[in-house]
């Protein structure tokens, strides 16, 4: 499905849109000191990463599906 080039890729970007203008309108607030402490504690008792071997290229070949008069998406 091919999109029209000016949805994804607006040329017309300024730095005064919409969202930056409901942005400033936003106030700043300081979170409480308990409330930083529980995250910090709460992510500090997250398992850690498992790393795997780096898969193959072939590992995948029955995920992906190939059609050859198409462009890769």
């Amino acid at each position: 499905m091919k999109h029209p080039q000016h949805i994804l890729f607006s040329d017309e970007v300024s730095s005064d849109d919409e969202i930056d203008h409901l942005f400033s309108q936003l106030r700043l607030i300081e979170p409480p000191e308990a409330l930083i402490e529980s995250i910090l504690n709460t992510v500090a008792r997250l398992p850690r990463p498992q790393y795997l071997p780096p898969a193959r290229w072939d590992d995948f070949d029955g995920l992906i599906v190939r059609h050859d008069s198409c462009e890769p998406s």
